[in-house]
């Protein structure tokens, strides 16, 4: 069921237009995770959402109530901004009792709402300190705690974590994610950050330039990109852009004369502009000759795509090996597992570069369909 919904949303700043008429449907209880690079327009559409930026077209309801004209402090929001906002002079408890308060709760149900939000973010014991005495860490959870305690119907995010380093983010999105199911809210989520959206989202919303190019799961928008862009900002991928040739099912893009990598057709005619494209983590490799990749039908059935080239460089990462590998005037990346690669290979090494067609991604090149 639809709890948030945005109908043609649009909002200028001067003559620039940021937000071009965003169709946007999050269903109650979900995580959905607004995703872009800078200046994308997520924050101002959460902004939008939360009422701190009026709207130039379009309308914002929530369970089917018309919201935009509506003050912030009457659309029972939470939200944590990405500086989190804590006042320095209150303490923790007071800071996260604000909202309440100015809610006119009773004492006791002011105490009560503070004790379970603090548990829930497993800061019980830190009530009495003040922000200046918390990690970064702590601070985002006083801020989350904050922000749940009002009990909104709707909690917002503007990249929370980007603050914090690696380790506490990966640990602090777990603790989100687990609070969010625990309670239930419907939760809108803005990041930059392609790893963070996969890991605590429901679905994704993936914006650029001022329009969303596709919502879904995460593992639609990642193994199912619909545009060139986000196949390229989801991810990490090998791109080869040219000019459709049909062969039946099969779609191919030649690289030089007598070179060429295949994908499964979709819906693209002939001669259409387009880009195939395929993740590193697709990508085998084999000593030159030794069959290891024609034996899975390359060149005979066209089931996999074949491509010599010479190692440039080699990059230990412990679980895998990225190889950078010269094709044509082209560089390749391929990620393997290293128990799965059995023998040595050197910058200078030639090897044979191969994939599945099926593992073959194709989307419009930039500015086609």
């Amino acid at each position: 069921m639809k709890h948030v919904e945005l109908r043609e949303v649009r909002k200028n700043f001067g003559s620039f237009e940021v937000v071009k008429g965003i169709s946007l449907e999050i269903e109650r209880g979900e995580i959905l995770s607004l995703l872009g690079p800078s200046g994308c327009g997520k924050t101002t559409t959460l902004n939008m959402i939360a009422g701190f930026l009026p709207l130039d077209a379009g309308s914002i309801e929530m369970n089917g109530r018309v919201v935009h004209h509506i003050p912030p402090h009457r659309r029972n929001i939470g939200m944590v901004f990405q500086n989190y906002a804590l006042f320095p002079h209150l303490s923790i408890f007071e800071n996260v009792a604000f909202g309440v308060r100015m809610r006119k709760q009773p004492r006791e149900e002011v105490s009560r709402r503070v004790q379970e939000a603090l548990a829930m973010v497993r800061l019980e014991a830190a009530r009495d300190r003040y922000p200046n005495q918390l990690s970064g860490g702590q601070q985002q959870r006083v801020a989350l705690a904050r922000a749940i305690v009002i009990q909104p119907e709707v909690l917002l995010l503007d990249e929370p974590l980007s603050n914090l380093d690696a380790k506490l983010r990966q640990e602090m999105r777990s603790e989100i994610v687990e609070i969010q199911k625990k309670i239930g809210i419907t939760t809108i989520f803005v990041t930059h950050d392609q790893e963070e959206a996969l890991a605590i989202s429901d679905r994704i919303a993936v914006m650029n330039q001022g329009v969303v190019e596709q919502v879904g799961t995460p593992r639609d928008i990642y193994e199912h990109p619909r545009t060139a862009f986000v196949a390229e900002f989801i991810g990490e991928t090998n791109s080869f852009e040219g000019d459709a040739v049909i062969d039946g099912n099969r779609l191919g893009v030649s690289l030089v004369p007598g070179l060429s990598v295949l994908a499964p057709r979709g819906e693209f005619a002939n001669g259409s502009r387009v880009k195939v494209l395929v993740r590193p983590e697709r990508i085998c490799l084999s000593p030159p000759g030794d069959g290891a990749g024609e034996g899975r039908g390359a060149g005979r059935s066209g089931s996999t795509n074949l491509l010599p080239g010479m190692i440039e460089r080699v990059v230990y990462l412990g679980s895998i090996t990225r190889y950078h590998v010269r094709v044509g005037e082209r560089t390749v990346v391929a990620a393997i597992p290293n128990r799965t690669q059995g023998w040595t290979v050197e910058p200078g090494s030639s090897v044979t570069l191969w994939w599945q067609v099926e593992d073959s991604l194709v989307a419009p090149a930039r500015g086609e369909g």
